[in-house]
């Protein structure tokens, strides 16, 4: 009917004006920018870190399938404890000490002496990688009506970078070799870590309480 057409052209319009507005808050588009490192953290894993462990230390190719299994075991780890982390730590400073983790891991991942320490490097990548986009997430779904609005905005930031980053990475990697590209992943995550107080302490707090527009 003319009037159902008419309602959904209505709602249409409303959900676009939603996300120009989610574009234009300053606190949502950093948390995005924050998010992307989770993205590039991810990406950078899934495209190149069985090449890195194969190209950089010899590993086997079915070891190295296993290597990149224990890095996403390691972040599914910490995404189950991540509620009762949240609570003792808060939001910002368990966010700082993860993506610390990350620059440590993926350090370690690019020029580690020996074998065990890259794997080692991996396990700290995977800590760092696994909370930044829940977090964010849970940080901007605290308005039911903007809350689809600026999630869209996160998710559009965070899965692109996870889709330019790692063909970047790999274009580094054919001048200084696949494990030594992953150290310029540390700088979006210092970035991150900057960015990280953005994203609210929600310890104490109900969460339609916590407003994110500036």
């Amino acid at each position: 009917s003319l009037a159902g057409a008419g309602g959904e052209a209505s709602a249409g319009n409303a959900k676009k004006g939603l996300t120009r507005l989610a574009w234009r808050e300053r606190r949502t588009v950093l948390i995005a920018l924050m998010v992307m490192s989770g993205g590039l953290l991810e990406g950078a894993a899934n495209d190149w870190l069985n090449l890195s462990m194969v190209d950089g230390y010899g590993f086997a190719t079915s070891t190295a399938s296993a290597i990149f299994a224990f890095f996403l075991l390691m972040m599914t780890i910490m995404r189950f404890g991540s509620p009762r982390l949240e609570r003792r730590f808060g939001a910002p400073h368990l966010l700082r000490l993860t993506m610390g983790c990350a620059i440590i891991g993926l350090t370690l991942v690019a020029f580690a002496p020996h074998h065990i320490l890259a794997v080692v490097g991996v396990a700290l990548w995977g800590i760092g990688a696994s909370l930044v986009f829940p977090l964010g997430i849970s940080a901007l779904s605290v308005d039911p009506v903007m809350t689809p609005a600026r999630v869209s905005v996160l998710s559009t930031v965070n899965y692109g970078s996870a889709l330019i980053g790692p063909p970047i990475l790999g274009l580094i990697a054919d001048h200084v070799g696949y494990h030594r590209a992953l150290v310029f992943v540390v700088l979006p995550v210092c970035l991150a870590i900057v960015l990280a107080g953005q994203v609210p302490d929600q310890r104490g707090k109900s969460r339609s309480g916590i407003p994110v527009e500036d």
